[in-house]
């Protein structure tokens, strides 16, 4: 299966930041159900690994995620902050913004409405 996810790197205040995308595939972009939650846990896992601890999720193009992507964006988000890092989410389309707002997870993650505003993050 190819890889559903890109993820490139911005360097900013000396902190390596690496943006993930969803990849188009199949003249569509990817909804974040079950399947495609486990790859993006072990996108991050991996990255915790290396630890690459600065990261951006963009979730422009997603439009519908599941209850077990919630629960995994809570989990990344305590491990990226104990490792001094930060997740964060860009370009929430309007249904996983709604996802959010049910499960009240956008009280706790830190969301940017533009990658650019998510990008400042990183600046202070």
């Amino acid at each position: 299966m190819p890889p559903i996810f890109d993820i490139s790197k911005r360097t900013i205040n000396e902190k390596e930041v690496s943006i993930i995308k969803a990849c188009e595939s199949n003249g569509g972009y990817p909804d974040l159900d079950f399947e495609n939650t486990v790859q993006l846990r072990e996108l991050f896992s991996g990255l915790l690994k290396e630890n690459k601890v600065n990261i951006i999720l963009s979730m422009e193009n997603i439009s519908l995620m599941s209850s077990y992507t919630v629960g995994v964006f809570s989990a990344f988000h305590r491990n990226f902050r104990d490792k001094n890092g930060s997740l964060v989410f860009c370009h929430l389309e309007d249904r996983p913004q709604r996802t959010f707002q049910a499960t009240r997870i956008d009280q706790i993650l830190n969301v940017y409405p533009t990658l650019e505003d998510a990008l400042q993050h990183f600046q202070d």
